[in-house]
């Protein structure tokens, strides 16, 4: 197991965590090495930038880690609530006369634990069933943000990519043993098992166009195979593949990042988060101090009043000028 593995750092990290005395320290410095020593703060310029992460990918990590120790405590934890728990000998008159209620009572106040697959919850859907395939419970996942968790795979999507999360056996450690391939609106997908077979994970039409030359795959080992596609259209999906039950897009994140957005719409909406600021800090806007530089050419230009003097703004009035620039 992974944290088998981990337990070679355990001395170090303890003298790390003795030493600073408190988790939230502990964690300022693992953070403080990432970003002094590392390029886990560089947000990748280009896809073929080798430095950084593209766009909420390093907070993707960070949130994957937590979740899959998270995980690991709530199997612990589950684990110790389903021990045989002794209670203290009754009176044997009360297990006489209340033996057959007893045992009821207690199988329907702590029935066994149950495991549900997606082929019973489909048989039988439940109450637990709809939370678990909400979309509330995908958002709260990276690798489903706006997107969903199926049998088999998960998918995440910006307005222009998707993210797909296809999953593998703890066999498949090589890309070599895995074959991909992307088509305009078609994906297939499998891998070679240990006897040698090739086993077929997907082989379903997409919902919509993926620019092929542009949409990558790479093999995350024991866990899946990680599909990045190009939309060709700027839309939400609502599903990646046709036969798969579609989500609602309106209760998804539909907001678009900065990077999204073409030069002039980052341009405006960079002029407004720079103007709120100045205002806050009670300093001129852009529009103001735009409106400032025309007064000071003004100022000396051939035929002022005020040529050869000093500029004083606290002389001109300006409040019938500042609506143009607004």
């Amino acid at each position: 197991m992974a944290t088998a593995e981990n337990e070679i750092y355990d001395a170090t990290l303890m003298g790390i965590l003795q030493k600073e005395g408190q988790i939230a320290k502990f964690l300022d410095v693992v953070m403080g090495f990432l970003y002094r020593r590392t390029d886990y703060y560089h947000i990748m310029e280009s896809r073929d930038s080798k430095l950084g992460f593209p766009q909420g990918v390093a907070q993707r990590l960070l949130i994957q880690a937590y979740e899959k120790y998270e995980k690991l405590s709530e199997k612990r934890d589950n684990a110790k609530d389903t021990r045989t728990v002794i209670p203290s000998r009754p009176d044997q008159k009360d297990l006489k006369n209340k033996k057959a209620s007893d045992v009821t009572n207690s199988s329907s106040q702590n029935p066994p634990p149950t495991i549900q697959t997606s082929e019973s919850s489909e048989k039988t859907p439940t109450k637990n069933t709809e939370t678990l395939n909400s979309q509330q419970v995908f958002q709260e996942n990276p690798e489903s943000h706006n997107g969903a968790m199926r049998d088999g795979y998960r998918w995440a999507q910006t307005l222009t990519d998707c993210d797909l999360r296809i999953e593998v056996p703890s066999t498949v450690l090589k890309a070599k043993q895995v074959s991909v391939n992307i088509k305009r609106k078609h994906i297939s997908a499998s891998y070679i098992d240990e006897e040698n077979q090739v086993v077929e994970l997907v082989d379903s039409d997409l919902a919509w166009d993926v620019n092929v030359e542009e949409s990558m795959w790479s093999l995350v080992p024991k866990d899946c195979i990680h599909i990045n596609l190009e939309k060709v259209q700027e839309r939400w999906w609502e599903q990646v593949f046709v036969e798969e039950p579609k989500i609602n897009t309106r209760k998804i994140e539909a907001s678009v990042s900065m990077e999204h957005l073409d030069d002039g719409a980052q341009s405006a909406i960079g002029k407004l988060m720079y103007d709120e600021r100045q205002k806050k800090l009670g300093l001129p806007t852009s529009s103001e101090q735009e409106m400032q530089n025309m007064l000071k050419k003004a100022w000396n230009s051939e035929g002022s009043p005020f040529q050869g003097m000093p500029y004083d703004p606290s002389i001109v009035n300006t409040s019938g000028m500042n609506s143009q620039f607004k």
